[in-house]
């Protein structure tokens, strides 16, 4: 199977049904709160599996939710996200290099300022080209997360949205 395989379309329907069965009174932002809170495991464990560096990366791993479609909550890396330093001010982070360290790369190294490349023949260019190559191996810490905790946050989403209905209902018996 995929390592990057989504929830089956049982498991979302699943969890539509629950959010769809609660009562009209709860608003877009209670359901958005339910998917937030669901996502926690999911955002625990990656922050746990993520390398550390400078910790930005791992600050830069959390919800976020679009104008355009209030309904749907996104869980991973948040790029341009505020944060307030130990000094206090507000500190914008961006994790946009994430998908580098996930899924590795290639990098070429150019030649310094005044250094050049001089071949007289194709070939010989092409073994400088292959010396200057630097390959960065994947570290994935999203994949793995996912893996280890998407059921467990469909059945998080599922109890929270049973847990709200609950509370819901006992408040209007007591009215």
């Amino acid at each position: 199977t995929n390592s990057i395989e989504v929830f089956n379309r049982q498991q979302i329907k699943d969890m539509q049904n629950a959010l769809r069965n609660l009562p009209k009174e709860f608003s877009v932002l209670k359901k958005r709160n339910i998917l937030k809170k669901g996502a926690d495991v999911f955002i625990a464990r990656a922050k746990s599996k993520a390398p550390v560096e400078t910790g930005e990366l791992r600050e830069a791993i959390g919800t976020k939710t679009f104008r355009n479609n209030k309904n749907f909550v996104f869980a991973g890396i948040v790029t341009k996200k505020s944060i307030k330093s130990v000094t206090g001010k507000k500190v914008v982070i961006d994790g946009f290099y994430a998908k580098f360290i996930e899924y590795g790369f290639r990098q070429i190294a150019w030649p310094e300022k005044g250094d050049s490349i001089k071949k007289g023949i194709i070939g010989g260019l092409l073994a400088s080209v292959d010396k200057r190559i630097t390959t960065v191996k994947p570290k994935p810490f999203l994949r793995p997360a996912w893996d280890e905790t998407k059921n467990q946050m469909r059945a998080d989403v599922i109890a929270l949205t049973a847990k709200k209905e609950q509370a819901y209902e006992r408040r209007i018996k007591k009215q």
